[in-house]
């Protein structure tokens, strides 16, 4: 019965996962604000981090990551790296704040996304290209930041189901997948 109701919690999170992908991939690719492209997965990373902490942020981080690495195409697994840090990171400050708190939420999306893009940049520098000049990083991380956090507002609640339905346990009051 435990592995029955485990094995539909993961279901249910792998299935909130390739959902958001296909958003981010199909929709929102084609709604760019100053030329920049949000990341959902990366918001859907950050939001799960603060819930259930450093260790699966960083383990969640690494397949959403790498999912979305191999529809891009370009660094495969680079992604996946820097998903894992902004997860992990976001999954530390988040065990020691109240995360459901909503300037919490709005901090650790920004810094997430900032972390994730300076991760990349860095891996992408060690595969030989050049680091862009610091005004146009700037530009860019802020600008996907700001797209970030206007994403928040519907994928937090996400978050939220997906966790409770991560960690309910049977007597305990969480959500039941």
């Amino acid at each position: 019965m435990r592995t029955e109701r485990t094995g539909r919690r993961w279901l249910a999170l792998a299935t909130v996962v390739l959902g958001l992908l296909v958003v981010q991939v199909a929709g929102l690719a084609h709604v760019p604000i100053f030329g920049v492209r949000p990341e959902l997965l990366l918001v859907f990373v950050l939001g799960v981090a603060l819930q259930w902490g450093a260790g699966p942020g960083l383990a969640l981080g690494l397949v959403t990551g790498f999912l979305a690495d191999l529809i891009g195409g370009y660094l495969v697994g680079l992604s996946a790296v820097s998903y894992a840090a902004a997860g992990c990171a976001a999954g530390f400050i988040g065990e020691r704040l109240y995360p459901d708190r909503g300037l919490v939420v709005l901090a650790i999306v920004a810094g997430g996304t900032v972390v994730s893009q300076v991760v990349y940049v860095a891996g992408a520098s060690a595969f030989g290209l050049p680091w862009p000049p610091m005004d146009g990083l700037v530009k860019v991380t802020l600008t996907l930041a700001a797209y970030h956090l206007l994403l928040v507002p519907v994928v937090y609640p996400i978050c939220r189901w997906a966790g409770g339905v991560f960690v309910a346990r049977s007597g305990d009051a969480g959500l039941e997948a």
